[in-house]
């Protein structure tokens, strides 16, 4: 009996080591091939960089505090014509104090579950982001319960894995150059018949078949349909066109 307990403690503990040391070993494996793109371990890239606008950084508002993020490129931060390093930047309100939350250039990754999550580091401040799959974008966050450190949550089309390969994520409910192709085209062939039924019913007095535009071509269609199958069967066949 006691032996037994001893295996099953020994197999819980094996377990716990095992988990973790898995747990550890997809942090490892994920590539990093940009400040905003990565390698996920399944082989699979979330990539930011079509998301890339330093003038128009994201924007989460936290106490008296709004909190800038911009992927790739760094935001200008510190002013004093310091060069723009920062991929995090705090802002008192009234634009008077900044701080750099973490420089561009510091970028770290690590994943679990598909889920991204980016570190930032600068001087004594660090930041941390969760690039969240989703359909609509959102960045939300703010200074936690530690002095200096920052969490943050980025919601965003391109947060997927494969979401979007360096083209910007696709508005939904848009058309496709297709879509509107064939919608021009069956609204001028709904025209074009009933247009011409009214005209040849009302204004030339037609009546049957003959109100119908160009009924002599219509009504040949399916006859030459039929011709032209006949004869691609023929010569699939090797038999004489007339034969078959």
């Amino acid at each position: 009996m006691v032996l037994q307990k001893y295996i099953v403690l020994a197999l819980f503990l094996f377990n716990c080591l095992d988990s973790k040391f898995l747990n550890k070993s997809k942090y490892l494996n994920i590539i990093p091939l940009s400040t905003c793109k990565a390698q996920l371990n399944d082989g699979r890239i979330i990539d930011l960089t079509s998301l890339d606008d330093p003038q128009h950084p994201r924007v989460a508002v936290d106490g008296d505090y709004n909190y800038k993020f911009n992927p790739c490129s760094p935001i200008p931060c510190e002013g004093g014509g310091i060069p723009a390093s920062a991929a995090v930047c705090q802002e008192s309100s009234d634009g008077i104090f900044k701080f750099n939350c973490g420089d561009q250039s510091s970028v770290s990754f690590s994943e679990d579950s598909g889920t991204l999550t980016m570190n930032f580091a600068a001087s004594e401040r660090h930041s941390t982001i969760k690039c969240i799959c989703s359909k609509t974008e959102s960045f939300s966050g703010g200074e936690n319960s530690l002095l200096s450190n920052y969490e943050f949550v980025f919601n965003s089309p391109c947060c997927c894995p494969d979401g979007c390969s360096g083209n910007k994520p696709g508005k939904s409910g848009g058309l496709s150059f297709g879509s509107i192709l064939l919608i021009i085209f069956f609204s001028l062939l709904f025209v074009y018949f009933v247009g011409g039924i009214i005209f040849f019913k009302f204004y030339k007095k037609n009546s049957g078949i003959e109100i119908v535009p160009n009924h002599q071509f219509w009504t040949s269609v399916p006859r030459d349909i039929k011709a032209g199958v006949s004869f691609t069967i023929s010569k699939a066949k090797g038999t004489p066109y007339q034969q078959f």
